[in-house]
Parts: structure tokens; sequence; C-alpha cells
């Protein structure tokens, strides 16, 4: 436990815990405060004890698990909060005492199974009702059962009943995501011995830096003129590779969903350097003078009556002359393009005209060979 706890100290994880509790009750204390504050609650378990804390505001995710015995991912709230265990909320620790849990050590009362417990409480309400009706249940087994076992009931409910008063205050702001701190992971590691681990933090310590580097000195310029598009180009020439990237809008009356067959381009951006992008605009439109934001569209027209023009700093089309160097840049074979779905920009650019030669590295294909199982 202390060595878990430094690692998650090192990964800069905040650890929630009451003395004398379990962590179920910590997380009920701290769901029923976010829900007190307005906030959305979500408790990411597949544990059915926390189905009794299902509420409107409250949902409750079983994120599933691979393999043979593969369970899939489910949202529970309180639309589908009977699936599970065929009662709501409000009834799920009365359920749970009536019919154990082994894996909890929750004895429940012998002799009384699923089926029965859901009759039961469907004819009397909680376990308290149950009980206190029991020798008047006409059949013979569970009336029986109840009688002689009214201590272990109440013993389980006792057990599978959630806290949601500890002394413990949800403080958001001790909670955000904070990078690790990976010197100290790395020396972990290398004291625990796991040596991938630790050349992976070395490798992630140094990754950092550089990017830390990268965001102190980035230049990120919109480009808007034909002679910054030239020097552009001749940075890309000068490095040998360029990574670009399309900004689109669908054609009017296209379907919603994204085909690069029907979509209109509106902008390019080409990166030479980490942290050294350019923009390049073609068909951004404004909405007269009162309007500040840009207007994505392919052609003027109007929006609640207001004429759209073409907004100031477009470049020339791409098939002009002017951007003759842009084409043959994209078009070279001598200079390596990288994209991120690059399948979709360079349809895109067909329809310009563009032929995109030498397309070397897509980071969505790497990310896809790196971990197919990965969820998009």
């Amino acid at each position: 436990v202390e060595r878990i706890e430094q690692l998650l100290s090192a990964y800069h994880i905040p650890v929630l815990s009451v003395e004398g509790y379990e962590a179920d009750d910590v997380i009920g204390t701290l769901a029923l405060q976010g829900l007190s504050r307005g906030l959305n609650v979500v408790i990411v378990s597949g544990d059915k004890d926390f189905h009794q804390l299902v509420q409107p505001g409250v949902w409750l995710l079983n994120p599933g698990r691979g393999g043979p015995a593969g369970v899939d991912e489910q949202w529970i709230g309180v639309e589908n909060e009977t699936e599970r265990l065929g009662v709501t909320g409000r009834f799920v620790t009365d359920y749970l005492a009536l019919v154990g849990d082994s894996s909890d050590n929750v004895p429940g009362v012998k002799g009384i199974g699923e089926k029965t417990a859901l009759e039961l409480i469907q004819t009397y309400g909680g376990l308290e009702d149950i009980l206190a009706r029991a020798e008047t249940i006409s059949k013979k087994r569970p009336r029986e059962a109840l009688l002689a076992q009214m201590d272990n009931a109440r013993l389980s409910k006792e057990l599978v009943t959630i806290r949601t008063d500890l002394d413990i205050s949800l403080d958001l702001d001790a909670l955000h995501v904070q990078s690790p701190d990976r010197a100290r992971l790395r020396d972990l590691f290398v004291e625990l011995e796991f040596h991938s681990l630790a050349k992976a933090a070395a490798a992630d310590d140094e990754g950092a830096a550089a990017s830390s580097l990268v965001s102190r000195q980035a230049r990120y310029r919109s480009v808007k003129s034909v002679a910054d598009v030239e020097m552009v180009v001749a940075r890309a020439r000068s490095v040998g590779r360029v990574a670009f990237d399309t900004e689109t809008m669908l054609e009017p009356g296209a379907p919603g969903s994204v085909d690069p067959l029907r979509a209109i381009l509106v902008g390019v951006t080409l990166c030479v350097e980490p942290g050294e992008s350019y923009y390049l605009p073609f068909r951004h439109t404004v909405a007269g003078p009162a309007q500040t934001a840009l207007a994505l569209t392919d052609t003027p027209s109007s929006v609640a009556g207001t004429r759209l023009q073409s907004a100031p700093g477009n470049l020339p089309p791409l098939t002009s002359p002017e951007l003759q160097p842009l084409r043959e840049l994209l078009e070279d074979a001598a200079i390596v393009k990288i994209a991120q779905n690059g399948k979709y920009d360079a349809l895109v650019l067909r329809r310009e005209g563009i032929k995109v030669a030498n397309l070397a590295f897509d980071t969505m294909v790497a990310s896809y060979v790196l971990d197919p199982g990965r969820r998009s």
C-alpha cells in the first residue's frame, strides 16, 4: 500500500479517504455533495451496491471488461435502473439484504432467492415492512426463513448500505488533472527495478521539457499575402517536409456526415517545424461591419437577411497562378507530407486540382497501429 501511495503521489493523483470507512462510503458522500452543488455525477464502477445511489443527477457507469467473459460498457440512470437487479434505487439495499452477496460476505436470508426477494418487495415494500409482516406470508419457506433470520437480514442491510454523511468535503480545485512528477516516477521505477517504465518516464520527462520549450517559442501565423505564401513554401522546402491540414465545411444541402467529396475548402494549415505553423485562409466571409466573428461559407450569400462578403485577408484561390508554388510543393514527391486523417485532406485538395504526393506519415493511422483496441 505504501508503494502504491508513493506512485499515486508522483503521478499527482489525489487519494481521498476517511479513517475507518470503505471507499464506497467516501464515493457515496462525495457523489451527493456534488449533486447538491448542481453537478452531474457519474460513478464509474461495476459494483451493484452503487445502484442505491442512482437518482436524477446521479448515473452509474459500468466500464465493462474484455476477454472471453467480457462485459459491455453500460450506463445506468433512473430510466433503466431496474434492468440489472429488478428494483429501483430506493429498494436496492432491501433486495441485497434478502439475497445476500457472497463476494462481499453479506449473508442475506438463506432460502430467499432473487425471484422471491422481488416478490416480497413488490408486495410489502422495504425490509422492515417485510419483517413486520413475516408471519402473514403465505409461502412457508420464505416465511420461516425470515422469522428465523431477522438479525441476519438487518445486518445484511447495514453491510450493503453506502454511507453518504462522512466527514469529508468535495474540493474540486484539488481534483484538477496535473502533470506527473516524472523525475520522482523515474526514481521510484528504478528503485522497484521496473526498468522499462523507468526508461519511459525518462523519455516523457525529456519530451515534456521539449514541449515546454516549443510552447514558449511557438510561431503561429495567419498568412495574408502571396509573398508570405512563397516564404512558407521556401521554409517547407528547406526542411524537406511539411505537415498539412485542411479546414472545411459541408457544401449546402450535403448530409450531416463528414464527406470529403461534399466538403468546401475554407483554409489550409502548414506546419514546417514543431511550434511553427501557418494558416492560409481561402473562403472566410463576414456579415457586414457589425459582425466580428467569421462565418465560413462557400460563396457570398445571406444570413437572416444580411449579405455575406469575402473576409479581408483571404488569399487568391488555390487554382490561381499566384499560388502555383504552393500547388507544386504539395505535389512534389521530394517533400515528405505528414497529416492526420490524410486520406480526407488529400481528397479535399484533389477537388481543388491538387494531387498530394509522398504522404509518408499519418498520425491517425499510427495511433491505430500502436493501439488498435483503443476506443475513439
